[in-house]
């Protein structure tokens, strides 16, 4: 087995376990990539637009490439040292606090009425925990510059860790009418003042019409107040919106059971909270699961859970007899086909498998979970071609996604086909360098004798992720070059 073999099968081998939310994580993670893309455009046909830097800079944290963040707007600042803006990006795009702190407080001089320099200020208060200070150089950003949604997001956070409630809520109205179109206000406030929460959240989906967890979040509160078709028709502005999130589909599911009857408010809520125990306390999780099910026996959630719970705790007979309950009680639901699939595709069943994950995949074209599934049922039922085929697609789809790549890459190791591995991980890693696929790159490249670029791929992964493992695999590959 090469190494790049091994690397593959260890980095593929939890992906038929992924939760909901980590799907929606990933999800989030490609509509960001693929903003990434945009923002960079807007950057070079506009050096000064700043908020296509902020997505840039945010994006590259959010991948975890903080060190290429840093370096690159280290970069941009030469030749601009004199302009406030260069400061601030530079501040925003470093996770050393003081060299953020520095930064800002160079863009504060060099122009004092700068209201973004104060926000950066604020938020290293904030990340030092030095919440007062946080609190004054909020207030001053937004005196400077009312129309900063991060800055009013930044205090009323700040006011809420000061305990301190009521001025929370006056932040979040006055974010309202100074930002109108931001989320997050609405979203704050709706917690904030429950009692309220379907006035504010219809209000808010009024004016923010892109974001689907004000309409989710809405849906929640409407289905709380018994008001099921108007909660149905919010949900499905949702899933117009991410028509691949489970958290969403599962909002579905929830208003078409509580409108049939298969499941109550009440039950619905203990079934959240048996979701939520699965994890730290699965044998609980069950029991509850149980009573839900002699209680509310038509319920295709409640089967589902149980399904998940307990293919988690590696009983699969148990996991297959609640996953085939569930999709009886809801033989269209692609949550019940594609838990099945996946079920079945890691007992070796690609056959039985192929069928129930291709069905879920045509009602969710932008899953790339689901995609990588079906092209590995069709590995195992039609061959490599057809697995590549399909991969290749689910990699057009969701170019930001490291998944899809390392499906293919796996398909490719598997072939003996190290150079094509290679090619594919090159191609994308000068997209999106996402480490895992780095490291998969210096594998192939480790496999194919190029033991000098093995080495800089991995002194690269070290750079961005600081973790000493990649620096000492680095040194002991470079102790081998001739």
């Amino acid at each position: 087995m090469t190494f790049l073999t091994l690397l593959v099968a260890l980095a593929l081998s939890p992906m038929a376990q992924a939760t909901s939310a980590d799907a929606d994580r990933l999800l989030r993670a490609e509509r960001v990539g693929e903003a990434l893309e945009e923002a960079r455009r807007s950057v070079a046909a506009d050096p000064t637009d700043v908020v296509a830097h902020e997505i840039v800079i945010d994006v590259l944290l959010n991948f975890g490439l903080g060190a290429e963040s840093e370096a690159l707007y280290k970069d941009w600042l030469k030749g601009r040292e004199g302009d406030a803006l260069a400061w601030y990006l530079l501040g925003r795009a470093t996770l050393d606090a003081n060299l953020a702190r520095a930064a800002y407080l160079r863009a504060a001089e060099i122009a004092p009425r700068y209201g973004r320099a104060h926000m950066g200020l604020a938020s290293v208060h904030r990340a030092r925990g030095e919440l007062d200070q946080a609190e004054r150089a909020y207030r001053l950003a937004l005196k400077l510059d009312p129309n900063l949604p991060e800055a009013w997001i930044g205090l009323g956070a700040v006011c809420i860790a000061l305990e301190k409630p009521d001025e929370a809520v006056k932040v979040a109205e006055a974010a309202i009418k100074a930002v109108p179109t931001d989320p997050e206000a609405y979203l704050a406030l709706a917690e904030l003042r429950p009692e309220r929460a379907v006035e504010i959240l219809t209000q808010a989906s009024q004016k923010v019409t892109t974001d689907p967890r004000v309409y989710a979040v809405l849906a929640q509160e409407l289905m709380r107040d018994g008001r099921y078709t108007e909660a149905r028709a919010q949900v499905e502005r949702a899933i117009i919106l991410v028509p691949a999130s489970p958290q969403v589909n599962l909002l579905a599911m929830q208003v078409k059971e509580l409108e049939s009857g298969a499941i109550t408010w009440s039950g619905a809520e203990r079934l959240a909270r048996a979701r939520a125990l699965a994890e730290e306390a699965p044998v609980a999780a069950l029991v509850e699961l149980d009573e839900l099910a002699k209680a509310h026996p038509s319920s295709a959630l409640v089967a589902l859970a149980q399904g998940h719970v307990k293919s988690a705790r590696g009983d699969l007979a148990g996991a297959e007899a609640a996953l085939g309950r569930a999709l009886r009680l809801a033989p269209d639901s692609p949550d019940a086909q594609a838990a099945m699939g996946l079920l079945l595709l890691g007992r070796k069943q690609a056959r039985e498998a192929k069928p129930l994950l291709e069905a879920a995949w045509a009602r969710r074209p932008q899953d790339a979970s689901l995609g990588i599934s079906v092209g590995m049922a069709r590995l195992g039922t039609d061959g490599a071609d057809a697995a590549l085929t399909t991969l290749f697609e689910v990699a057009r789809r969701s170019p930001a996604d490291p998944r899809p790549v390392m499906a293919i890459v796996s398909v490719y190791s598997q072939l003996g086909q190290t150079q094509a591995a290679y090619n594919v991980l090159a191609e994308a890693t000068a997209r999106v360098p996402h480490p895992t696929l780095l490291v998969a790159q210096a594998a192939a490249a480790k496999d194919l004798g190029r033991l000098q670029e093995a080495v800089a791929l991995l002194r690269r992964v070290y750079g961005i992720t600081g973790e000493a493992r990649y620096d000492r695999l680095a040194s002991e590959l470079e102790a081998k070059i001739p």
